[in-house]
Protein backbone atom coordinates (compact mmCIF):
# COMPACT_ATOMS: atom_id res chain seq x y z
CA UNK A 1 0.00 0.00 0.00
CA UNK A 2 2.76 2.45 0.90
CA UNK A 3 4.76 1.48 -2.18
CA UNK A 4 1.70 2.31 -4.31
CA UNK A 5 1.56 5.77 -2.73
CA UNK A 6 5.24 6.28 -3.47
CA UNK A 7 4.67 5.28 -7.11
CA UNK A 8 1.86 7.85 -7.28
CA UNK A 9 4.21 10.60 -6.11
CA UNK A 10 4.23 10.57 -2.30
CA UNK A 11 7.27 12.55 -1.30
CA UNK A 12 9.62 11.55 1.51
CA UNK A 13 8.16 12.80 4.79
CA UNK A 14 10.38 14.91 7.04
CA UNK A 15 9.53 12.81 10.11
CA UNK A 16 7.86 9.48 10.72
CA UNK A 17 6.66 8.59 14.21
CA UNK A 18 6.49 4.85 14.87
CA UNK A 19 6.22 2.44 17.73
CA UNK A 20 9.02 -0.03 18.47
CA UNK A 21 7.77 -2.77 16.13
CA UNK A 22 10.82 -4.18 14.29
CA UNK A 23 8.94 -4.78 11.04
CA UNK A 24 7.67 -1.22 10.90
CA UNK A 25 11.14 0.14 11.69
CA UNK A 26 12.67 -1.88 8.85
CA UNK A 27 9.95 -0.77 6.42
CA UNK A 28 10.42 2.91 7.27
CA UNK A 29 14.20 2.61 7.02
CA UNK A 30 13.94 0.84 3.66
CA UNK A 31 11.39 3.18 2.07
CA UNK A 32 12.42 6.58 3.42
CA UNK A 33 16.15 6.81 4.04
CA UNK A 34 16.17 10.57 4.57
CA UNK A 35 13.18 10.80 6.93
CA UNK A 36 13.77 11.25 10.65
CA UNK A 37 12.24 8.27 12.43
CA UNK A 38 10.95 9.16 15.86
CA UNK A 39 10.01 6.55 18.43
CA UNK A 40 6.58 7.40 19.87
CA UNK A 41 6.97 8.76 23.41
CA UNK A 42 3.90 6.94 24.64
CA UNK A 43 5.18 3.62 23.29
CA UNK A 44 8.64 4.26 24.77
CA UNK A 45 7.19 4.72 28.23
CA UNK A 46 4.94 1.67 27.92
CA UNK A 47 7.87 -0.49 26.84
CA UNK A 48 10.14 0.75 29.62
CA UNK A 49 7.41 0.43 32.23
CA UNK A 50 7.16 -3.29 31.42
CA UNK A 51 10.90 -3.74 31.91
CA UNK A 52 11.36 -1.75 35.14
CA UNK A 53 9.90 -2.90 38.49
CA UNK A 54 7.03 -0.74 39.81
CA UNK A 55 9.01 0.49 42.85
CA UNK A 56 11.73 1.95 40.58
CA UNK A 57 9.44 3.23 37.84
CA UNK A 58 8.87 6.74 39.23
CA UNK A 59 12.61 7.52 39.34
CA UNK A 60 13.15 6.02 35.89
CA UNK A 61 10.15 7.89 34.50
CA UNK A 62 11.57 11.19 35.74
CA UNK A 63 14.88 10.50 33.95
CA UNK A 64 13.04 9.59 30.75
CA UNK A 65 11.07 12.85 30.96
CA UNK A 66 14.34 14.76 31.40
CA UNK A 67 15.72 13.00 28.33
CA UNK A 68 12.71 13.90 26.22
CA UNK A 69 12.80 17.52 27.38
CA UNK A 70 16.49 18.02 26.56
CA UNK A 71 17.01 21.47 25.02
CA UNK A 72 19.27 20.22 22.21
CA UNK A 73 20.08 16.98 20.43
CA UNK A 74 23.61 16.91 21.91
CA UNK A 75 22.28 17.47 25.41
CA UNK A 76 19.77 14.68 24.81
CA UNK A 77 22.59 12.29 23.90
CA UNK A 78 24.44 13.26 27.09
CA UNK A 79 21.28 12.69 29.15
CA UNK A 80 20.76 9.33 27.46
CA UNK A 81 24.19 8.18 28.61
CA UNK A 82 23.43 9.53 32.10
CA UNK A 83 20.18 7.55 32.07
CA UNK A 84 21.81 4.30 30.98
CA UNK A 85 24.86 4.39 33.27
CA UNK A 86 23.23 3.97 36.72
CA UNK A 87 20.64 1.41 35.58
CA UNK A 88 22.85 -0.80 33.42
CA UNK A 89 23.51 -3.32 36.20
CA UNK A 90 20.08 -3.27 37.85
CA UNK A 91 17.78 -3.08 34.79
CA UNK A 92 19.72 -4.48 31.82
CA UNK A 93 16.60 -5.25 29.74
CA UNK A 94 15.34 -1.66 29.98
CA UNK A 95 18.78 -0.24 29.16
CA UNK A 96 19.22 -2.60 26.23
CA UNK A 97 15.78 -1.61 24.91
CA UNK A 98 16.65 2.09 25.15
CA UNK A 99 20.16 1.69 23.72
CA UNK A 100 19.02 -0.49 20.78
CA UNK A 101 16.86 2.27 19.35
CA UNK A 102 18.71 5.28 20.78
CA UNK A 103 18.86 7.08 17.43
CA UNK A 104 15.04 7.24 17.33
CA UNK A 105 14.71 8.64 20.87
CA UNK A 106 15.99 12.12 20.13
CA UNK A 107 15.24 13.21 16.53
CA UNK A 108 12.34 15.34 17.78
CA UNK A 109 15.06 17.80 18.86
CA UNK A 110 16.02 18.28 15.20
CA UNK A 111 12.50 19.49 14.36
CA UNK A 112 11.47 23.14 14.87
CA UNK A 113 9.97 23.66 18.35
CA UNK A 114 6.45 24.43 17.12
CA UNK A 115 6.31 21.07 15.27
CA UNK A 116 7.47 18.91 18.20
CA UNK A 117 4.01 18.52 19.69
CA UNK A 118 2.80 16.91 16.47
CA UNK A 119 5.61 14.40 15.97
CA UNK A 120 6.00 13.18 19.54
CA UNK A 121 3.44 10.39 19.44
CA UNK A 122 1.54 8.12 17.12
CA UNK A 123 -0.78 6.77 19.79
CA UNK A 124 -4.49 7.10 19.14
CA UNK A 125 -5.26 6.91 22.86
CA UNK A 126 -3.15 10.00 23.50
CA UNK A 127 -4.76 11.81 20.58
CA UNK A 128 -8.18 11.02 22.06
CA UNK A 129 -7.08 12.41 25.43
CA UNK A 130 -5.79 15.52 23.67
CA UNK A 131 -9.18 15.97 22.04
CA UNK A 132 -10.88 15.74 25.46
CA UNK A 133 -8.51 18.37 26.86
CA UNK A 134 -9.24 20.63 23.90
CA UNK A 135 -13.00 20.60 24.41
CA UNK A 136 -14.30 23.22 26.83
CA UNK A 137 -17.12 20.96 28.04
CA UNK A 138 -17.09 17.18 27.94
CA UNK A 139 -20.46 15.50 27.88
CA UNK A 140 -21.00 12.78 30.49
CA UNK A 141 -21.42 9.20 29.24
CA UNK A 142 -24.98 7.97 28.75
Amino acid sequence: MVRALIKRGLQTPVTITTDGAPGRIKAVDALWLRALRIWCWFQQRQTLMQKVPPQAWLACKALVAELQDAPTFAEGQRRLQALLAPYQATFPAACRCRADDAEACLPHRKVPPRHRQYVRTSNLAEHACEEDRRRPKVLPPL
